[in-house]
């Protein structure tokens, strides 16, 4: 990545800074201040890094490759982009 301070939790210029150079490294004018189509782009990557294989209920059929779900693990939630759908019979 290229945040490389402590997490403190603050916007600050270390956030700024990873964010300028996360710009920078994709062609972009290095803000430091994501506009919303950059911020969409940095959360699909993120998403795309997650995967889980797991059976869905016939309930939840409409889910198809490509769809993003929320679960939630040890109370914290976590998005997941399902690559491929597999109907069971």
């Amino acid at each position: 990545g290229f945040y490389r301070a402590a997490i403190d939790g603050a916007f600050g210029a270390g956030t700024r800074r990873s964010m300028a150079e996360w710009q920078s490294a994709r062609g972009h004018e290095a803000t430091g201040v994501l506009t919303t189509m950059q911020r969409r782009a940095l959360m699909e990557a993120w998403i795309e890094r997650e995967t889980a294989n797991f059976v869905l209920p016939p309930s939840h059929i409409a889910l198809d490759a490509g769809d993003v779900i929320t679960l939630i693990i040890n109370g914290t939630s976590r998005s997941f982009r399902l690559r491929r759908a597999t109907r069971f019979r």
